[in-house]
Order: structure tokens, then C-alpha cells, then sequence
């Protein structure tokens, strides 16, 4: 999975600063069960970019890879003639086998700026915030197995809060950090909610993560156990209170089960807003995105993090003799729990968890 950093921070500018081109995604993820790479999903979304340029002028829109279809969520229309922005009256669905777009449903609430993630049965959209900038606590879920898709109210979050990290694992919703948005500030934080869909009602706190960060990678790694799971966060922003720009928070944490606590496993080198996340067979990847004039974009990683040695390597190269050399801090958490961090590794499933493939933001 493939996560770029950045597209924006949420909130909507002046419609004077609207421009007549078609916006890019706000959010490129794929369904767990999915196995394409990187530049594979980097060419069928520019073949669903390019139906949907003929279709309408969309911005601030999520795009879903599945098996079957490649799914278009939320955003706005923009209409230069008035000008206006307006809420979607449909989504799509692309069609890979006869390369169209099929409308479907609306998300409901018409928002931009939500967490998004999926499994083999739903797309969840979690939080965001309107066309006016106010912060939303909505989330639903898609049924991907129905041939109408509909949109399924969920439980809504206890707080308003836009750009959330989620992920799901065993039908469990796990929604980290965000920001809500006071007068025309961002203001991030660092709550770990989890929802267990369907049985419970509501959503549950589990922890406050001490770096808040707003629009992190999460991705989850199962354990020894049915019911164990490894929940990591990497990267996400803050916002300078002072100056009020954004900022990039460079680390990969974990949530340690049994202080139900996070810590922080390593710093990430050289992290630029220009860089993309990902996470696949166990390894953390720092890429970034080639354009080329004519050309459909490609993907470079160039340097990994392997969770199971701990050590971080320059491009795909695995070799323990090109590994770079990091000034690193001791692992630590608010508790300093490094040794349990060392013990991670060996508890590491060999299965490949995807849970976001390809993700540009807002």
C-alpha cells in the first residue's frame, strides 16, 4: 500500500482560487484482497482520471481499487460559469472489464477531507468536512458484494474531526488523529478510536497518541492471536500555531497492547511533503512519484524500513550491506517502553495486510 503525503490541508480556499482543471484524488486506497503494484494502480487510476475529465469537473475526490471496479467517493463539483462549488449528485464505479463509469450512490454526506479505508466486503468514509469547512462527525460504509451499492450510516465520532489515519482489520475500525477546524484554524490531535462493525453502537477511546498528527498511513499487522493486532501510524501533520503552515511529523509508531500505550519505533529519513508512504510485506516505503511529460506517472521507492529487522535500506535494495546509517534516539513512548518495542518483530505475521494502497492528500 502507498500512501502520498499530501494535496492540500483540508480546508477549502476562496472559490477565486478554483481553477478550470480537473482536481486530482484526494485519497487512492485498494481493497486488502488486491494484488497490484504501485504503477499498476498509478495507470488504472489515470485511465479512470481521464473518463471521468469527460464527465464533469470533480475535485477533492477518494478513489477505491477493487477486484471488479475502481470506485469514485465524495468531493464536489465545481462549475466555473457561476461560479460555484456544489455537492455530487452521484459516484461512479469504473468498470475495468468494459472501461466506463456507472453512477451509483452519493456519499451522503457530501464531504471531502474523510478518512478512507476498506476490506473485502466495505468502504468506510470516516469524518471530513463540508463545502463550508465544518468538521463533520458522520461515517458510513459501502457494501461492495451488492450490485446497487448503497451507503450504510455508521455510529457517528464523538468529536467533529477531518483527516483522520484509519484503517480496519477483522471488522475492526481503527481512526487515529485528525484536525478540527476553529474559525479558519486546523487544529490536530491524537485520538485512537476503534469501532467493532456491526455489534457495537458507538465508537470506543483507546488512547491519545503523543505526536498529533492529522492524515497518517495506518495500517495494521495481526499476531500470535485472533483477537491480537499490531496497529502502526506512520508520518501525518501538524499545524505551526504560530505561522499556522503545515508540517510533517517523520515517525512510525506503534500501539503497544499490553501498556496500551504508543511508542515510537523509528524516525522516517528525509520525509518530504513531495514523498509517498506505503506499507507492503512488511516493510515501510518512502517513494516518490515520477511525472512525465505524455507519460503515465510512475513510482520510485527510495528507501525501506523492515519491521522485522529493524533497520532502514536505501530503494528496493534488501541488502544489509547497503542499509542506511540514521542517528536514532532510543525506541520510547510517555513510558519509555523500548524493550517492548525490540519484541515486535517476532510476532509479526508472514501474511501481507494491505489496508491503504495508494493515498494522495488533501
Amino acid at each position: 500500500m502507498l500512501c502520498s503525503l499530501r494535496r492540500g490541508f483540508g480546508q477549502l480556499n476562496d472559490i477565486q482560487y478554483e481553477t478550470v482543471k480537473l482536481g486530482k484524488p484526494s485519497l487512492v486506497i485498494h481493497s486488502s484482497t488486491l494484488e497490484k503494484n504501485e504503477n499498476d494502480i498509478v495507470t488504472f487510476t489515470n485511465y479512470v482520471l481521464n473518463e471521468l475529465a469527460k464527465t464533469e469537473l470533480r475535485k477533492r475526490f477518494a478513489i477505491v481499487h477493487t477486484e471488479k471496479y475502481i470506485y469514485i467517493v465524495g468531493g464536489y463539483i465545481y462549475d466555473p460559469q457561476i461560479p460555484i462549488r456544489r455537492k455530487a449528485l452521484h459516484d461512479y464505479k469504473y468498470d475495468i472489464q468494459t472501461s466506463k463509469l456507472i453512477p451509483t450512490q452519493a456519499l451522503p454526506n457530501g464531504a471531502i477531507c474523510f478518512g478512507l479505508c476498506c476490506d473485502e466486503n466495505y468502504i468506510y468514509a470516516i469524518g471530513g468536512n463540508t463545502l463550508d469547512n465544518k468538521v463533520l462527525t458522520d461515517c458510513y460504509c459501502l457494501t461492495l458484494k451488492n450490485s446497487n451499492e448503497t451507503w450504510i450510516k455508521l455510529p457517528d465520532l464523538p468529536a467533529p474531526t477531518s483527516g483522520p489515519g484509519v484503517g480496519v482489520h477483522n471488522n475492526i475500525l481503527h481512526c487515529i488523529g485528525g484536525y478540527d477546524i476553529l474559525g479558519n484554524k486546523s487544529i490536530a490531535h491524537g485520538e485512537y478510536l476503534t469501532l467493532r462493525y456491526p455489534q457495537d453502537k458507538q465508537w470506543r477511546y483507546v488512547s491519545q497518541i503523543d505526536t498529533v498528527r492529522a492524515l497518517p498511513l495506518v495500517f495494521i499487522i495481526p499476531g500470535n492471536s485472533i483477537n491480537e493486532q499490531n496497529v502502526y501510524v506512520a508520518g501525518g501533520f501538524n499545524v505551526n500555531s504560530h505561522t499556522h503552515k503545515t508540517y510533517i511529523v517523520p515517525d512510525l509508531q506503534v500501539f503497544n497492547q499490553m501498556t496500551q500505550r504508543w511508542q515510537r519505533v523509528t524516525t522516517i529519513p528525509d520525509l518530504e511533503l513531495s514523498h509517498a508512504l506505503s506499507f507492503n510485506n512488511d516493510k515501510l516505503h518512502i517513494s516518490e512519484i515520477i511525472e512525465l511529460p505524455n507519460e503515465l506517472p510512475m513510482t520510485n521507492i527510495l528507501r525501506s524500513f523492515d519491521l522485522q529487522k529493524l533497520i532502514w535500506t536505501n530503494g528496493k535494495d534488501n541488502n544489509d550491506n547497503k542499509r542506511i546509517k540514521i542517528p536514532e534516539k532510543p525506541l520510547q513512548s510517555s513510558s519509555n517502553l523500548s524493550s517492548d518495542v525490540k519484541k515486535i518483530p517476532n510476532i509479526l505475521a508472514k501474511t501481507k495486510i494491505s489496508t491503504l494502497k495508494f493515498a494522495t492528500f488533501f
